[in-house]
């Protein structure tokens, strides 16, 4: 029997232009999310909406994810702020949506 889970983790993924991988990024990363004993949300801040990153996020339907949008790129610490607003977990943690880091250290940081 899984322990109820007492924490919420919300995880900011910004991104720039990443209308080629974003959909398989953000299910590698939901998969290992999926994995851990908190419940959560992924909140994707696209800084700068300049190609189809957008459209192709809301068209594939991803569970828990909250998708921020704005048109002028703000760099990478502002979009990592504009989605610290909107994160409701009481751990709040960032990758990046190019998945430089590997997904699978979330569930070791959280331990």
């Amino acid at each position: 029997m899984k322990p109820t889970p007492t924490h919420f983790l919300s995880i900011i993924i910004p991104t720039y232009q990443q209308e080629r991988t974003i959909i398989t990024n953000i299910r590698r990363i939901q998969k290992v999310l999926e994995s851990i004993r908190y419940p959560y949300e992924m909140i994707v801040v696209i800084d700068g909406d300049e190609d189809n990153t957008t459209h192709r996020l809301k068209k594939s339907h991803i569970n828990k994810l909250t998708l921020i949008s704005y048109q002028k790129n703000k760099g990478k610490a502002s979009a990592i702020r504009r989605g610290m607003k909107q994160a409701k977990g009481d751990y709040v943690m960032f990758m990046d949506a190019g998945n430089e880091i590997d997904p699978n250290g979330i569930s070791m940081l959280l331990e």
